[in-house]
């Protein structure tokens, strides 16, 4: 059976079974004027159809369509009443285009005053025209669940499209869905959106108002269109994921898009917040976050907020903030910020806190405020800048405190500091990396610094340096390392340090400066190192490494208050000019004076090595109770021992022990000091190679030649000039 209506009805239409199904024509309508009447009602046990062709159905105060009994409702017409259409048991609305439906009333039960509501079971509306709630209503509600399917006009009161906790909902938007008081779309059991290119859906009024909220179940959100909300663009408070593609916007006052527990986001559209304290996204519960090539997120006090958990942040596009940070973690977790892409922000562009996260950038990370910071670090962690990539900030490239962090840089950090850790930490500059700044290239205080560097590290400014070290560490200048600084290349205080040089150190002062005297100081020279500047040991030990080098103005004109000088195993070193002198040295190499040297203290008792003495050239030893070492006269040169009773042990007796002489000859001398000439004679054993000597004041003195290195000739004993004794051979 069915039922055409041609002509206008007045008062409800109660269907019976024999109507269905029912069709309305132009000329036909229904119409209800009575207090609560319905213009269609149908009961239960009946799967209903209507179709309304251009026809009108209208009601003053009750339903325009009340359906007790699974319905299927086309509509090209008009459809109105205090509620529109509500079906009690589900089922199907297609709006055509050019159609209407409308819920008029101001006030009530929700479910009374929408465009369409179903009840029972889940509902499906597919739209292209136009579907209005003018009051508190919804333009579309679902008690259980169901699919909307938008190319017209959806228009609602509290939601533009609202699912409640009874069921997962489902929407496809290719036109405008807005809503009067609250969000947009509301989904409250979770689901899935794809708004299409063209797509609109507005939640613009209400305090709290979003274009989608999600929460009660996980949900998928795609967007191709515009999503904007006076809080947030969408709001996901049970998890889940949203893809803005290329071309799609979502806006929201306080955060653009907000995930409350955790999910993902893509993007290659914009995500925008407008207001102060605002994000582009927000991530409350950890999560991550994929900016693609053409995306841009962008917010007021911070382009990217997480907190909670852990966040992953990759970006290959834009992510801006223009009060505080691009990208705030705070618990933890990595960003990653790719080749060609930008992270901006004001007083920092990244900031971890809280919990140790890390960077990795190829691209461009850059703050703009005052004592800004690139990248700020307050709980420990990794940077990694590669090549290609640019960290700066005003004050900082990369700040960090409260924790020891670790920055490696194979591309450009630039600030009035390069790098600043305040709670110590370790930097690694690569081949290629280059950190530039006034005041100081890396500062580290608060704890030890551990430097490598293989590129460049500058502080430019009169009173700068290339490394400050506060509490006290290590740098290490690889052969393609260049360190500078206005005032010192390389300032170490508040605590020990070992500075080790393959590269090129210079200051306008110092090229290392130790302020702080201790005796765990050292420097470690290699030999292609170069040293533009003054290197002060602070009381430290100047090492000389294995291979061929040189050294000149020690304890003089270059290298000034070290202790000792060592000399390791396979180092053969040449020291020049006149004035050389250090307390100790411990000789394990080769050592050749050229001009002076003068070992005030002691040559260390282990000492393995050579001392090489040429014409002209002089070596003072205060003591030497070893018998390691040797000292080569090259057939010239003069030694001079401060105290020959401490020249070896066993002095006077066949069981001395002492460093070895060897190529003593005309030319060479050996000059005794305070050893008095008056009586003075001589011993010498041959097979021993012992000469002993004494005098009158029962002095004695013992020196092992190596015989078969002696030239022809007697020993001879002369005045020094002074109060000495001077040993020649002729």
């Amino acid at each position: 059976m069915s039922r055409t209506i041609s002509t206008l009805l007045s008062g409800t239409l109660t269907l019976a079974p024999t109507d269905n199904p029912l069709t309305i024509t132009f000329s036909g309508g229904v119409a209800a004027t009575a207090p609560g009447a319905d213009a269609i009602d149908g009961g239960t046990g009946v799967n209903w159809s209507i179709t309304n062709s251009y026809g009108s159905i209208s009601s003053a105060t009750g339903y325009g369509v009340y359906l007790l009994g699974p319905a299927a409702i086309v509509n090209y017409g008009a459809i109105s009443g205090n509620g529109g259409v509500r079906l009690g048991a589900g089922g199907t609305v297609s709006n055509r285009y050019g159609g209407s439906i409308t819920g008029k009333g101001a006030s009530g039960p929700q479910a009374s005053v929408s465009g369409i509501y179903f009840d029972g079971a889940s509902g499906s509306v597919a739209n292209a025209g136009t579907i209005t709630a003018s009051g508190i209503g919804y333009g579309i509600g679902f008690a259980a669940g169901g699919s909307v399917n938008n190319s017209g006009v959806i228009a609602g009161g509290e939601d533009g499209v609202f699912f409640d906790v009874g069921g997962v909902g489902s929407v496809t938007n290719s036109g405008s869905i807005t809503a009067s008081i609250d969000d947009g779309v509301a989904f409250n059991g979770g689901g899935s959106l794809t708004n299409q290119w063209g797509g609109s859906i507005k939640g613009l009024a209400g305090a709290n108002a979003a274009a989608v909220f999600v929460t009660g179940g996980s949900a998928k959100i795609i967007n191709y269109g515009f999503l904007a909300g006076r809080k947030y663009g969408i709001l996901i408070a049970a998890g889940g994921t949203i893809t803005n593609q290329q071309d799609g916007t979502i806006t929201g006052q306080t955060a653009g898009v907000s995930l409350s527990h955790g999910g993902s986001v893509s993007n290659a559209g914009s995500i925008i917040t407008t207001t102060a304290g605002g994000a582009g996204a927000d991530l409350e519960q950890g999560g991550s976050i994929n900016n693609k090539w053409g995306g841009a997120i962008s917010g007021t006090s911070y382009g990217i907020f997480v907190l909670g958990a852990a966040g992953t942040i990759v970006n290959q596009g834009l992510i801006s903030a223009t009060t505080l940070a691009g990208v705030q973690l705070g618990a933890g977790g990595v960003v990653t910020n790719l080749y060609g892409a930008a992270i901006l922000g004001q007083n920092t562009a990244v900031n971890l806190a809280n919990v140790s996260a890390n960077v990795v950038n190829s691209g461009s990370i850059s703050a703009v405020a005052a004592g800004s910071a690139g990248v700020t670090i307050g709980a420990g962690g990794l940077v990694t800048n590669n090549s290609g990539g640019i960290i700066a900030g005003v004050g900082y490239a990369v700040f960090a405190s409260g924790v020891a962090a670790t920055v490696n840089n194979g591309g450009q950090l630039t600030g009035a500091y390069g790098i600043g850790l305040n709670a110590g930490g370790v930097v690694n500059n690569i081949y290629g990396g280059a950190i530039t700044a006034q005041i100081a290239g890396i500062f580290v205080g608060g704890g030890a610094g551990t430097i490598t560097n293989d590129g460049v590290i500058a502080g430019s400014a009169p009173s700068g340096g290339g490394v400050d070290l506060e509490s006290g560490g290590s740098v290490v200048n690889q052969g393609d390392g260049v360190i500078s600084g206005g005032y010192a290349g390389v300032f170490i205080n508040g605590g020990s340090g070992t500075v080790t040089n393959a590269g090129t150190i210079s200051g306008g002062v110092y090229a290392i400066d130790f302020v702080s005297n201790n005796a765990a100081n050292r420097v470690i020279d290699d030999p292609q190192s170069v040293f533009n500047g003054l290197v002060s040991g602070g009381g430290g030990t100047l090492e000389v490494a294995k291979g061929w080098g040189d050294l000149a103005g020690l304890g003089t004109s270059q290298f000034q208050n070290f202790r000792s000088l060592q000399v390791d195993s396979g180092a053969n070193w040449t020291l020049h000019g006149a004035g050389n002198s250090i307390a100790v040295v411990i000789d394990n190499g080769v050592i050749a004076i050229d001009g002076s040297l003068d070992v005030s203290v002691a040559v260390d008792v282990g000492s393995t090595g050579s001392f090489l003495l040429g014409a002209g050239d002089s070596l003072e030893i205060a003591q030497a109770l070893g018998s390691g070492s040797k000292i080569d006269f090259q057939n010239s040169g003069e030694l001079i021992l401060d105290n020959a009773a401490l020249f070896g042990t066993g002095v006077g007796t066949a069981a001395y022990k002492g460093d070895l002489l060897e190529n003593f000859s005309p030319g060479s001398a050996i000059d005794l000091h305070n050893f008095s000439l008056a009586g003075a004679i001589f011993n010498y054993n041959a097979p021993s190679g012992l000469l002993q000597i004494t005098n009158s004041a029962h002095q004695l003195a013992t020196l092992d030649f190596q015989d078969s290195t002696l030239a022809g000739g007697t020993f001879h004993l002369g005045t020094d000039g002074s109060s000495g004794v001077l040993i020649t051979r002729s």
